[in-house]
């Protein structure tokens, strides 16, 4: 490295070739990154160059290969800062977009202080109404999610089945259009949510709800409203014999007032269509 030693690359990094034992500069073979490329020989070694013509072309080809990994290198930045720059916005959106998300639940009486992270049947009721469902999905963008049209079907599906769940008795019409809305609503949630785990509610729902309902032509006989109000009138029951001290007489003339509501209410109406 003689010619080197009153030049600016003096202090450059070298190796020692394995050929011909000679120290040489990385810069002097064209190696711009050292600590990239792993250079065991010079390029008289590697090339057999006689004059400087030979030079200048290896050094030119191995310029332009520099120049075209310098342009890869900077269309993978150039990508790499455009997602950088949508992962920042869909972060700060998703900040924006939740707050006007839990204002709209909180306006329609379905806050997070309220459900922590569930829902009530009353809540749920509130949320399937067709205006709060279109009030709820007019947060989102419309290009924000290809499922957000899913979502909205399922919505508005589970709203239908949720009103024609009630006590009057059903014609096969109604039926025939429940089991339409029933496998518009599968079709659907598994387009919408492929890897969802089908849970038992779900099952009931989509495989044994029409037969229920052919049979028993009504949902209102074993849904959990009548249950819910029965709670009720135990409550009002409990309080009426509150000087009753003891427990066990307590609930028996609980039982016994309930089992009078029933001697005087029940019609006798049978729940199957054949009889």
């Amino acid at each position: 490295m003689p010619h080197c030693q009153n030049t600016e690359f003096r202090r450059s990094d070298s190796f020692v070739c394995d050929s011909c034992d000679k120290s040489i500069h990385y810069v002097c073979c064209f190696v711009i990154d050292s600590t990239v490329d792993t250079v065991s020989r010079c390029l008289d070694c590697r090339f057999s160059l006689q004059t400087f013509d030979d030079r200048f072309q290896v050094l030119t080809e191995i310029r332009d290969r520099i120049y075209e990994q310098l342009e890869s290198d900077e269309d993978v930045l150039k990508d790499v800062s455009i997602d950088r720059e949508n992962l920042q916005s869909l972060f700060s959106d998703t900040k924006e977009t939740r707050k006007r998300l839990e204002s709209a639940l909180e306006s329609i009486g379905c806050g997070h202080r309220t459900w922590y992270q569930q829902i009530t049947g009353n809540q749920a009721r509130k949320l399937l109404r067709p205006s709060n469902i279109q009030l709820v999905l007019s947060i989102f963008l419309a290009d924000c999610s290809p499922k957000l049209p899913l979502i909205e079907k399922i919505m508005h599906d589970l709203s239908w089945i949720m009103s024609f769940c009630n006590n009057s008795e059903k014609s096969d019409a109604e039926i025939d259009e429940l089991q339409d809305i029933l496998w518009n609503l599968e079709s659907n949630m598994k387009k919408a949510f492929p890897s969802a785990t089908v849970s038992p509610k779900l099952h009931l729902l989509f495989v044994h709800l029409v037969p229920y309902v052919r049979i028993h032509r009504s949902l209102g006989h074993l849904t959990e409203q009548g249950m819910e109000h029965l709670h009720a009138i135990v409550n009002v029951l409990n309080v009426r014999f509150s000087a009753v001290t003891n427990p066990e007489s307590k609930a028996i003339l609980i039982v016994k007032h309930l089992a009078n509501l029933n001697f005087l209410f029940d019609t006798h109406q049978s729940w199957f269509q054949s009889e």
